[in-house]
């Protein structure tokens, strides 16, 4: 049986590969449960101020998640979390 410490080692190295193998991958992930929605909306960032389409929304390769169209001068990041759907 495994110690303890193993298995916390074994878990380690398991979300080191895991985070490297996303860090690498340049392309969207469209099951990112923060993406912009497929319809195109109108949105709101929180940290910025900013109205604009959800299609401006950009992908942010190095650290794997969608930002606000204004990154990264604004740091607005995850469409429901800084990036709202405006409300008319």
């Amino acid at each position: 049986m495994a110690s303890k410490r193993s298995r916390k080692q074994a878990k380690a190295r398991h979300y080191k590969k895991h985070r490297r193998g996303l860090r690498r991958s340049s392309a969207p992930d469209y099951r990112d449960p923060y993406r912009p929605p497929k319809r195109a909306c109108e949105v709101f960032c929180i940290r910025c101020g900013e109205c604009y389409p959800s299609t401006q929304m950009k992908w942010d390769s190095n650290y794997t998640l969608w930002v606000c169209k204004n990154w990264p001068s604004c740091v607005g990041a995850g469409f429901g979390v800084d990036v709202h759907e405006t409300t008319d």
